[in-house]
């Protein structure tokens, strides 16, 4: 099995160890689709390797993807992670969300403002909370100039 969120933090740190190394003068990102690999008997599908920034049918950008996204351009978004980690079984949880909408970015659950994020330098915004039994709606919005961009999922906390 490979977690997207797992995929994610190994891209966040292998970056920030790139990073420090300026005589390095070519890096490379593993890989930019889920690709086939027949005698690959290992991840979310037989034969088939899954590590890539986009899935094999090209449909869905991960995780992993919009955080070089928020580091390498300029365009203003906001990406909640792990939204499609549905079927919660812990309450209390880390929202986690990248963006370059630099103003201001908030996350709400159910309505509810968990308060400033801890930010980092690579545009990586995180909350503690505390989720729900049952549906729990969360949006993560940012504003850069005058503009809001949002993201939402919902996470279910099974009890």
């Amino acid at each position: 099995m490979h977690p997207e969120e797992y995929e994610t933090l190994v891209h966040e740190n292998s970056w920030k160890q790139l990073e420090t190394r300026p005589y390095l003068w070519g890096t490379f990102v593993w890989n930019m689709f889920d690709f086939a690999a027949d005698g690959r008997a290992e991840g979310d599908t037989l034969g088939r390797n899954d590590k890539g920034l986009v899935t094999y049918d090209r449909a869905v950008r991960k995780d992993a993807f919009y955080w070089y996204k928020a580091n390498w351009t300029t365009t203003s978004f906001v990406h909640l992670t792990s939204a499609r980690w549905t079927d919660r079984t812990v309450a209390a949880t880390t929202v986690k969300a990248y963006g370059d909408a630099v103003d201001a970015v908030s996350v709400t659950v159910n309505g509810v403002a968990a308060g400033p994020p801890t930010t980092s330098s690579d545009h990586i915004y995180t909350w503690p909370v505390t989720l729900a039994p049952g549906a729990n709606v969360v949006t993560v919005s940012g504003t850069r100039g005058g503009h809001v961009y949002t993201d939402t999922a919902t996470w279910t906390l099974k009890s």
